[in-house]
């Protein structure tokens, strides 16, 4: 038993939502429970009192509700409240449909004690809007929040070129240059060894040029696209080498752009890179991306189509699944689909009767399922089709053939 705590029951029909996750992957989801909270009768308040905690988000704290513009997004409601704590829940701008027997759209959702819904809304104007409780007493004492809709199309740059964001948000490890350029002692060592027998000058004066002359420090400051100078980017000692920008407030990134840097006649520029990101600088999760290919939406109609330039004569196909966290994933089944013009679509057909063929996919996410086609497929596009899957549809593919003069 867990005294106290509080949250959303949801109650759906079979094989409605996702067997692994228990939702439908390709709607955004939020939960919103409206109730009023006496805390001077809560069994803990003696507790609450010496470690001075508050119990939730009031006033437009409340995180994590972000969601694009146009794509389709689900709200449950709930009030658990006692006899008479009514809740007129309004989303400012957005409005939203409730589906029963019938579509309703509406701006205004009533919640009664004791009560949920479901209502579903395609954010369609950008920006920051409220959603609150009208009723007056409960909106004057907290009962807001916050929501974000964004354009997927965002990509604006943030200022690193401009100067908008300023050196002092600019940090890193150690740059290249710092605690490794040539100190007092090593100058002077090198001048009684070689530098007054060559060229017989003092010391000091031989030290004073190298020190004008040697680079300076690649600081973080300097990582700007287009930077001039000599020392015109910032460079790590190691490979274990970070920087870091603070935006000052979160932002929605949806790209990155990087230059590599030029010094006498040497080419330098990162490769590969990881990103991790951050709310508070303490707590650091790294960005994935996509390790495979994972759909955002399990269902038949999905299909992952290659280009190969031209025409290739493909004799068979390997697939492979993939491994999230503890979840494995692989596709069970799929078809195949061909087409020379990326237009015209025609299926691979069993031999025996004209119905499509299905390809049989993986048993487990990390073994290799080798599947050849007889005869082989002139083609320039190929596209799979997954019919069936494990948990999620995630594929890792390769295909055999050769050149059609082969």
């Amino acid at each position: 038993m867990n005294s106290g705590l509080v949250g959303p029951l949801l109650i759906c029909k079979p094989n409605t939502l996702d067997r692994f996750f228990g939702r439908q992957l390709n709607i955004q989801e939020f939960s919103l429970l409206f109730m009023v909270f006496d805390e001077t009768k809560s069994w803990y308040m003696e507790e609450n009192i010496d470690r001075f905690s508050i119990n939730g988000y009031v006033a437009e704290t409340l995180p994590g509700l972000v969601m694009a513009q146009h794509h389709l997004v689900r709200w449950h409601l709930l009030n658990l409240g006692s006899e008479g704590e009514v809740h007129t829940i309004h989303f400012h701008g957005q409005p939203f449909t409730v589906r029963t027997d019938q579509e309703h759209r509406m701006g205004v959702y009533s919640l009664y004690p004791g009560t949920f819904g479901t209502v579903e809304m395609r954010p369609g104007k950008v920006g920051s809007w409220l959603v609150d409780c009208m009723i007056g007493e409960y909106q004057l004492s907290g009962m807001r929040a916050q929501f974000l809709v964004y354009t997927p199309k965002c990509a604006q740059p943030l200022g690193m070129a401009s100067g908008r964001i300023a050196d002092s948000q600019i940090t890193s490890s150690p740059p290249y240059g710092e605690n490794s350029r040539l100190t007092d002692y090593k100058l002077s060592s090198l001048c009684e060894d070689i530098l007054t027998e060559l060229y017989g000058r003092s010391c000091q004066a031989l030290m004073l040029l190298l020190l004008l002359f040697s680079e300076g420090d690649w600081l973080p400051r300097l990582a700007r696209l287009d930077m001039s100078g000599s020392v015109n980017a910032w460079s790590g000692q190691s490979s274990k080498s970070w920087i870091q920008v603070d935006l000052l407030r979160p932002m929605l990134i949806h790209g990155i752009s990087t230059q590599g840097a030029k010094q006498r006649f040497s080419d330098y520029f990162i490769a590969q890179f990881q990103i991790s990101y951050s709310t508070d600088q303490e707590s650091w999760k790294r960005y994935r991306g996509n390790v495979t290919h994972s759909e955002k939406a399990n269902n038949p109609h999905e299909w992952l189509k290659v280009d190969f330039g031209e025409v290739k004569r493909i004799t068979g196909i390997i697939t492979q699944g993939a491994k999230r966290l503890m979840m494995p994933m692989f596709v069970t089944e799929f078809t195949i689909s061909f087409s020379n013009d990326g237009v015209t679509w025609t299926a691979i057909l069993e031999k025996q009767v004209p119905r499509v063929q299905v390809f049989q996919g993986n048993t487990d996410y990390n073994t290799e399922a080798l599947n050849t086609f007889q005869p082989p497929i002139f083609s320039r596009y190929i596209r799979i089709h997954p019919k069936g899957w494990q948990n999620e549809i995630a594929l890792r593919v390769e295909f055999l053939g050769c050149d059609t003069q082969q």
